[in-house]
């Protein structure tokens, strides 16, 4: 297994880069010579527990309804209803449910997923991230073997605060370019601070953050949603005070936050409306 690993990361990797892009190997050179952090590679149990079918990279389809388009006759004139456009391709860091930081020392899994590809093949991707000393510490991190089995940064490395990645399709496995949704990599960090994960994202590079087709083109236009910038406000309605509609709203969304990420209402990012929020905005008043 072992020599296969070894042909496979040293033989393949022009078969890659023609995958994921020509200038993944110059990535590869280009790295600065400062040693890594220092963290455990060993695979977290968090890790280990989260991964279901769907989180191994499982073929998971998004389905992407139509706009909805009606004409409606006012005093004689047509007008034209549409409902919002359908999302686009999308590179996206969320945060595991039920995995949401609380005290300091917790252990938070942030996963990178690839979703809303429609007509896009994806072959490979390459992403640089960045992240707040300061609030997190990296534990480990590793790539789903599915739908990129072949990693070309391997392994999972942060030199100062920062974290390269690439991966493409493992031709010799099998695989080939999808549009499935699938998570890419999964991250274990362990926090520093009480509030909000915050200051993990996507940072500007050459070459960019990217999904890539078989011929090694870019898959355009790529929306890329990183993880939130800042805390969330108390002022939930955002007319400049914290006070009684903002109390109002909280108390309207009591309870867990639907989905995987944290609702507004959710001011200390652990995905339930509770009396910890309640106590948050009752600091704020005014």
């Amino acid at each position: 297994m072992m020599l296969r690993s070894q042909i496979t990361k040293y033989l393949l990797i022009p078969v890659c880069t023609a995958v994921i892009g020509s200038t993944t190997v110059v990535a590869v050179d280009g790295l600065p010579d400062t040693p890594p952090e220092t963290h455990d590679t060993r695979v977290s149990p968090l890790i280990l527990a989260s991964l279901s079918a769907d989180e191994r990279g499982a073929d998971v389809k998004t389905p992407i309804a139509d706009p909805a388009v009606m004409e409606v006759g006012i005093d004689g004139h047509s007008v034209t209803a549409s409902s919002s456009p359908p999302p686009g391709p999308t590179l996206e860091l969320i945060i595991a449910q039920g995995s949401q930081p609380v005290q300091p020392g917790d252990e938070v899994i942030v996963r990178l997923r690839m979703r809303d590809l429609g007509q896009w093949e994806a072959a490979g991707f390459q992403a640089f991230l960045e992240y707040d000393p300061d609030r997190l510490e990296l534990k480990a991190a590793i790539y789903t073997s599915e739908p990129f089995g072949l990693h070309v940064l391997d392994p999972i490395d942060s030199i100062n605060a920062t974290i390269d990645l690439a991966a493409g399709i493992d031709i010799f496995d099998g695989q080939t370019p999808t549009s499935d949704a699938a998570d890419l990599v999964l991250f274990v960090f362990t926090t520093n601070e009480t509030d909000c994960l915050t200051s993990l994202h996507f940072r500007e590079n050459d070459p960019p953050t990217r999904l890539t087709d078989s011929s090694g083109a870019d898959v355009q236009p790529l929306e890329l949603v990183s993880l939130p910038m800042e805390q969330p406000s108390a002022d939930l309605d955002g007319d400049g005070v914290v006070g009684v509609f903002d109390l109002l709203q909280l108390l309207d969304a009591w309870g867990p936050c639907p989905g995987d990420a944290p609702c507004p209402e959710d001011l200390n990012c652990d995905n339930v409306v509770d009396v910890f929020d309640l106590l948050t905005l009752l600091e704020n008043w005014g």
